[in-house]
């Protein structure tokens, strides 16, 4: 299983819990399509951080970089 993602990206509408979860099926489906396998690739959960000025954002990034 990966260890962890790390994530940046603007919330326009709907919720996290639902961005999160597609992209995490959609990932899961086609990883395990390209392997020929089945079975989970992400754990349960995940953690999330709300940033809150530009300066939040700025500090993020260059940590994720």
């Amino acid at each position: 299983m990966p260890d962890h993602l790390h994530w940046l990206f603007y919330l326009r509408s709907g919720g996290l819990s639902a961005v999160v979860q597609k992209m995490k099926c959609r990932s899961a489906n086609s990883i395990n399509r390209a392997l020929d396998r089945r079975g989970s690739v992400w754990q349960a959960g995940f953690y999330d951080q709300r940033l809150d000025g530009e300066g939040s954002l700025h500090l993020q990034a260059r940590y994720m970089i």
